[in-house]
């Protein structure tokens, strides 16, 4: 089971609960080694005035910039409370080009990044929501803002990198993983490879399934995507994508490590913290 976990948000996020504190707490008592903050960073709204996406976003998906120091507090507090539990800082982040030197100046505060798209702007600067707009004419660009924000070296891990699968159509209109699916999954291994980083099997997405014993309903972990990264020397991650105490142990944890045992996924045991100079 999970025992190292660098994926874990709060209620600063507006779409989670519990402050570090509890998920501190829950993980010192079911036997975690390490626990993660990484919740939502801030999105600078001077970006955002025109895109009616981002402002929504804004108030329903990441802590306001006042809230930094809260949230730094929050797990300081919680280190001196469970010294016998490594807790790391971190953020979980979208890439957008304008806000290079905004997330330049988070890393810098942080032990780790984690990279989580859920929207990104295609090549004629338009947003799009991973969760309902990608399909065969734009899963280009999603790999591509996955590689020039990897590209910077702020990034640890690639969290949820399959969730393109969440929503997908091909050229006919169908939820299935097509030639371009695996085209893109291939090229997400092999960033994963050129910039040292880890690919993580998120636990948390099982729950938008209505039957979690059926893989084939599954949208994220997809099968058939982790089925080809098992092909590459990639390091895997486990993230319970917490958003509640109880995620970091519950029933999608446990079906998650079930099917990463049958398919013979190799998976890192602990993130490896790096500082790197070019930060």
């Amino acid at each position: 089971m999970l025992k190292n976990n660098y994926h874990t948000h709060t209620y600063l996020c507006r779409h989670a609960e519990g402050k570090v504190m509890d998920y501190a707490k829950a993980a010192y008592e079911n036997g975690f080694l390490e626990l993660g903050m990484s919740d939502h960073a801030p999105v600078l709204k001077d970006f955002m005035r025109e895109e009616e996406y981002l402002r929504n976003h804004l108030d329903t998906g990441a802590m306001d910039i006042s809230e930094l120091d809260l949230y730094f507090k929050q797990i300081e507090e919680a280190k001196i409370a469970y010294p016998d539990l490594k807790i790391y800082s971190g953020f979980e982040t979208e890439y957008l080009e304008e806000q290079y030197d905004f997330y330049k100046s988070l890393r810098k505060r942080v032990d780790y990044f984690n990279l989580g798209i859920h929207f990104f702007k295609d090549k004629n600067g338009n947003v799009l929501n991973c969760y309902t707009e990608l399909d065969y004419s734009n899963l280009d660009e999603y790999y591509n803002n996955a590689k020039m924000a990897l590209s910077t070296g702020m990034y640890t891990t690639f969290v949820h990198p399959d969730i393109f699968m969440f929503g997908y159509k091909d050229i006919n209109g169908n939820h299935v993983f097509d030639q371009k699916c695996e085209e893109i999954t291939r090229k997400i291994a092999e960033l994963a490879l050129k910039y040292d980083i880890y690919l993580e099997v998120n636990t948390n997405g099982l729950k938008y399934c209505k039957d979690k014993q059926d893989r084939s309903t599954w949208l994220y972990p997809y099968p058939k995507f982790w089925e080809i990264i098992k092909e590459y020397p990639v390091k895997i991650l486990v993230g319970a994508d917490a958003h509640t105490v109880d995620a970091l142990y519950n029933e999608n944890v446990r079906l998650v490590f079930d099917f990463i045992h049958e398919l013979g996924l190799k998976i890192e045991e602990k993130m490896v913290i790096k500082n790197d100079e070019k930060l």
